[in-house]
């Protein structure tokens, strides 16, 4: 599609490695709950939550004047080159790195769980239950490379790869569907003919399939043109795709929604998404929490961040969508987190703002008091850092120190939520 996914490659390295990460620089404020008891919002569901609220203001307002501050005691733990962070869960720490044979391991917690490709892949890992989840592009014999889906089971110590199949770049997605699967989209080839497949794993049932096969690559020099997937989530028990199109000469964008099975139960097009469209400038995330639709771009090619076009919150009602401005300058970039952390955020990472600099290391956006916050980490020294969250608020952070030392960071929910 265009000049599209022909960078993909040299950002997806990137992407992986520090997507989303801010350069640390130098308010407390802790919104209360419209449930009670608190135990009751982390068992609902971002639908669930997002519905039971009054009706959102027309601009989603920053806490506070100033990024709030989480301090960071001690030098941390020094991480060995080639050992990299992974996931977090449940305050279990998942990183990769090789064995005293070279053998590239997951570890859990410095334990060894078994051998993880060392490759490339736009998505992050996940972590359900005992189960930890990776779609990665693995080398082949022939030399070709597939896009695997590998399921650890972290009690016994198994591996197994649940689907494998040729892929054309590493933009991939991984994430939960319900209480019982993921959902996995790659980009493919079948019969010489390039596709977006979306595909489901349900690991109580241990069964997975192809729900969605969809033509990639094309767009042309027509006038009007087929539809092209950008980005694909997941929200609850449904999948989400955003859609480009051609028509008469113009770009029009699609928000398609389908259920586990593949089933478009609706497919509108967003105007407001079809005004911002720019040539070079994609839809690199949606993530879709009940009525609510974030959205981040990626401009191709060597663009300043100020030519960059801003994310946007958007709001689906009866009356169509509805844009909810940031009442600051502030951009975020890709989840750091799935699911509602501590039953009320959406945690993102954080993108260079109009003057090429980061306003927080990420951004908790709260789905009980209709807010954001701008949180960084507190430490003396410059710092660049990538964050994860568990669903319980614990945050693990790594970050490179300015003498490029590797190190972590945990921090209990506590200090932040």
């Amino acid at each position: 599609m265009r000049k599209k996914w022909f960078s993909i490659l040299a950002f997806g390295i990137a992407a992986c490695l520090f997507a989303g990460c801010g350069a640390q620089k130098s308010g407390e404020d802790v919104g209360s709950s419209y449930f009670e008891p608190a135990e009751s919002i982390s068992s609902l569901d971002s639908s669930a939550v997002f519905q039971s609220q009054p009706e959102q203001a027309d601009v989603i307002k920053c806490r506070t004047s100033e990024p709030e501050k989480i301090p960071l005691e001690g030098p941390g733990v020094q991480i060995e080159q080639g050992y990299d962070l992974e996931a977090f869960a449940d305050g279990n720490i998942y990183a990769r790195g090789k064995n005293g044979d070279g053998t590239p391991m997951l570890y859990e917690n410095g334990e060894a769980v078994g051998e993880y490709p060392l490759d490339l892949g736009f998505a992050g890992d996940l972590v359900i239950g005992d189960l930890y989840f990776s779609l990665v592009g693995i080398a082949q014999e022939d030399e070709t490379m597939n896009m695997c889906l590998t399921v650890y089971n972290l009690r016994d110590k198994t591996r197994k790869i649940v689907y494998s199949a040729p892929l054309t770049n590493y933009r991939s997605y991984l994430y939960p569907l319900g209480d019982s699967a993921v959902m996995f989209s790659y980009n493919g080839i079948e019969d010489e003919e390039k596709y977006e497949f979306t595909g489901v794993y349900d690991f109580k049932e241990d069964t997975c399939k192809i729900v969605s096969k969809h033509p990639e690559g094309v767009w042309d020099d027509a006038k009007t043109t087929g539809q092209e997937i950008t980005a694909v989530c997941a929200d609850g028990e449904r999948i989400y795709f955003a859609k480009e199109q051609r028509i008469n000469g113009e770009v029009a964008v699609f928000l398609t929604c389908l259920d586990r099975d593949g089933q478009i139960l609706y497919e509108d097009e967003v105007e407001l998404l079809s005004q911002r469209w720019r040539h070079e400038t994609n839809i690199q995330w949606i993530d879709v929490a009940g009525d609510y639709i974030f959205v981040s771009y990626y401009t191709a090619g060597s663009a300043l961040p100020t030519n960059e076009l801003k994310p946007v919150v958007l709001k689906r009602t009866a009356e169509g969508y509805a844009e909810l401005p940031l009442d600051s300058g502030v951009r975020f970039s890709r989840r750091i987190s799935s699911g509602l952390v501590g039953g009320r955020y959406l945690l993102f990472a954080a993108a260079l703002d109009d003057n090429g600099a980061y306003p927080a290391d990420f951004i908790a956006f709260d789905v009980i008091e209709e807010d954001y916050r701008l949180i960084r980490f507190d430490l003396k020294e410059e710092a660049t850092f990538r964050t994860f969250a568990d669903k319980q608020g614990n945050l693990l952070t790594f970050y490179v120190s300015d003498q490029r030392k590797r190190y972590f960071f945990s921090v209990d929910a506590g200090d932040w939520l």
